[in-house]
């Protein structure tokens, strides 16, 4: 194979690349920013909402972890099921509150 058979493979797959790949892709891509309009402002309860759901997810994880880690380290007798229960009802009741929060616009 000579260099000019070489070259002609190369153009033909960056064109097979830019049909059959880049050009849908960039399409795609443009038609999701269309429909996807970032700089519309959120309104108030859209903002509460999201941040009662993130607030979830952190008591979900940090409160645990805040309870477990010191009972281990100290050798503490083991954490009841009692909080466990209560951080995953309190999650759980957070993250609603934030989807109701965010559906009500």
């Amino acid at each position: 194979m000579n260099e000019r058979e070489l070259v002609q493979i190369l153009d033909d797959f960056v064109e097979y690349l830019d049909e059959q790949i880049v050009r849908p892709a960039v399409h795609e891509v443009a038609s999701a920013m269309v429909r996807f309009d970032p700089h519309e402002p959120k309104n108030t309860s859209e903002m509460i909402g999201e941040y009662l759901r993130e607030a979830a997810v952190l008591i979900l994880i940090f409160v645990p972890i805040d309870i477990l880690i010191p009972r281990y380290s100290n050798l503490q007798k083991p954490i009841s099921l009692t909080w466990l229960i209560a951080t995953l009802v309190l999650s759980l009741a957070v993250l609603s509150a934030g989807m109701w929060r965010e559906r009500r616009k």
